[in-house]
């Protein structure tokens, strides 16, 4: 199905599904788990393509891109490069799928390693914020939390902003915190269910 740049309402036919996988160009878009709650969801897309789905779809709904206000706020600045950033790949970088430099180089360097190219577009986008959020905040909380905001004011999906700390970090004690702290605050942003 070919959709245009916008926010698309999707009703399912039959039941309702256990999931909602929306792939564009064969990487994923929209990866939802429903548990069977919902016989309808809406999506962003940022820009118009051929959207592919194993999901049975009754109708779909499209309008003019909505980006709902976000009202999450930014703790002050632990740091301040104010820098361009680069981005460039580095083969040999494991196990993080990026990691940035900033503090002795004219430009800010986000080196990406093949880990990054595993993750589909909007997973690298939020990865991409969180190490550009490096050159404000040293916590990664913190930037966890720059990278959400950056990534919902472009209009994109918060579900997929959680997914990307879900599938990234393994489990421990800060990373379930850090996982913890976005779903919190796309809670209290009224973002849950988006």
């Amino acid at each position: 199905m070919n959709l245009p740049k916008g926010t698309h309402e999707v009703f399912f036919k039959g039941d309702p599904p256990q999931r909602a996988l929306f792939l564009l160009n064969g990487k994923v878009w929209i990866d939802r788990e429903l548990n069977g709650r919902y016989k309808k969801i809406s999506f962003n897309t940022i820009y118009p393509g051929d959207f592919t789905t194993e999901n049975q779809i009754e109708k779909i709904v499209s309008t003019p891109l909505k980006i709902q206000r976000c009202t999450i706020t930014l703790p002050p600045p632990e740091r301040n490069y104010n820098k361009k950033t680069v981005i460039r790949y580095n083969p040999e970088l494991a196990p993080t799928p990026a990691r940035i430099f900033s503090a002795a180089v004219p430009d800010a360097i986000i080196e990406v390693g093949p880990k990054f190219l595993t993750f589909d577009p909007q997973i690298r986008y939020f990865i991409l914020l969180h190490e550009e959020g490096h050159l404000k905040y040293e916590q990664e909380h913190y930037a966890d939390l720059y990278a959400l905001k950056k990534y919902l004011e472009r209009g994109l999906n918060a579900s997929q902003a959680f997914n990307a700390l879900h599938k990234v970090l393994h489990p421990s004690g800060a990373s379930n915190y850090r996982v913890a702290h976005i779903f919190k605050q796309l809670k209290q942003n009224n973002y849950v269910g988006c």
